[in-house]
């Protein structure tokens, strides 16, 4: 009896001890859904079509051709016009055709900010999942541990009962308990095996290992000192933002250019008398905008659309600092209770070997046993989850201040 005694203390720290091996690394499945995700593809192509729009935006539209016989010759001095070829070349004004490439060049940058959020996006879905699955790989640990750990009290109990020192109930107290654990090892497998299907899903790779959360090491909190200044050189969403108000700015910049008049400048070849004779005759036009009332409005249009996406943006830094501080304050409660609920496994799982102790001496109860084997139970979870808060928002963090690739 004074064996399994021991082995039943040393069982109490069974399910904080076994290391996890053959682990996936949380690195190659974010690579392999970056490499798989459709969103980054369709970001990708349209990155590409907006630089290729950006090449011919701001470039002068194609000369116009003309070639215009002459059925009925205008006569002339020194013969009859028979054909007249012309071309015809429009500018806009200065600085339009630059505008337009800077616009195009401001969306292509825009676009490559929405795809780097996207990217982090993609990681910390992964990376959450992850830690899903490292959690769920811990509590099972946790369950087939204090599952050894019953049945080492089941062979004490039934020890105890053949000797006639204990009545059936605490027999029966030790199947309701094992009951109890299949059950939740039942369901723990169960969520195990869903995530373990959705992250297969985002990165086509066939085995996925998981880590014991309880063997990685304790994440730390990101600096946040100067977090405003961070948001505006590093977070992608407002940086987006940022992008967004810059090209709504050049907008009403071209809008307007677009009320200056343009100018088109051509000549006209004249074959005068059957070709025996020719002129060259210059052109210059100018369109110039009449319809003021209406232009006047696409600029206040552009204006106000600038003033807007301004405003949101500033609107975005705020909730992203905000959200910091929430985040940092939700950090360090987690930290304390995962402290505390460590140092109540450790006084549980002491009490634990004595009450056992007591038990198998006849100076204690087994419910007492039971209740102090809930309790190491319910603690050892409860840290694990705290320890999976940790690296969650941990993760939110970093996807804000943008030290997530």
């Amino acid at each position: 009896m004074t064996l399994r005694l021991h082995l039943i203390g040393w069982l109490t720290m069974l399910g904080c001890l076994l290391p996890a091996h053959g682990q996936t690394p949380l690195d190659t499945l974010v690579q392999r859904a970056w490499q798989t995700a459709p969103t980054l593809k369709a970001y990708q192509s349209r990155i590409a079509s907006q630089q290729a729009r950006a090449q011919w935006t701001g470039s002068l539209p194609d000369p116009a051709l003309q070639l215009q016989p002459l059925p009925m010759p205008v006569e002339t001095r020194t013969g009859p016009q028979q054909l007249r070829i012309g071309a015809q070349q429009s500018f806009g004004w200065p600085g339009t055709y630059r505008t337009r490439r800077q616009a195009a060049q401001i969306a292509t940058a825009a676009l490559h900010a929405q795809q780097q959020q996207e990217r982090r996006r993609i990681r910390t879905y992964i990376a959450n999942h992850y830690y899903d699955g490292a959690y769920w790989n811990s509590y099972l640990a946790i369950l087939h541990a204090q599952l050894s750990l019953l049945d080492m009290l089941d062979s004490l109990v039934q020890e105890r009962f053949r000797q006639g020192l204990v009545s059936m109930v605490d027999v029966e107290r030790v199947n309701i308990q094992r009951a109890a654990l299949d059950f939740e090892i039942q369901q723990a497998t169960l969520q195990l095996r869903q995530i373990t299907a959705i992250l297969r899903r985002w990165t086509n790779l066939s085995e996925i290992a998981f880590p014991r959360i309880d063997s990685l090491p304790l994440p730390t909190l990101p600096a946040l000192s100067n977090a405003e200044q961070h948001l505006r050189d590093s977070s992608w969403t407002f940086q987006t933002d940022s992008l967004r108000w810059q090209q709504a700015e050049v907008n009403a910049r071209l809008a307007r250019l677009t009320t200056r008049p343009a100018f088109t400048i051509g000549a006209n070849y004249i074959v005068i008398g059957g070709g025996k004779d020719a002129l060259v005759a210059p052109s210059l036009g100018l369109r110039t905008p009449i319809f003021q009332k209406k232009n006047k409005a696409h600029i206040r249009a552009a204006q106000a659309e600038a003033t807007g996406q301004y405003w949101r943006s500033r609107h975005t830094l705020r909730q992203q600092a905000d959200a910091l501080d929430r985040l940092a304050a939700q950090f360090q409660t987690t930290q304390a209770a995962y402290q505390s609920h460590r140092q109540q496994t450790q006084a549980a799982q002491h009490s634990f070997r004595i009450l056992v102790t007591d038990y198998g001496a006849g100076n204690a109860r087994f419910w007492e046993v039971i209740n102090m084997l809930n309790q190491i139970f319910m603690h050892q979870k409860l840290a694990i989850q705290q320890q999976r808060t940790l690296y969650k928002t941990k993760l939110a963090i970093e996807e804000i201040i943008g030290t997530l690739n």
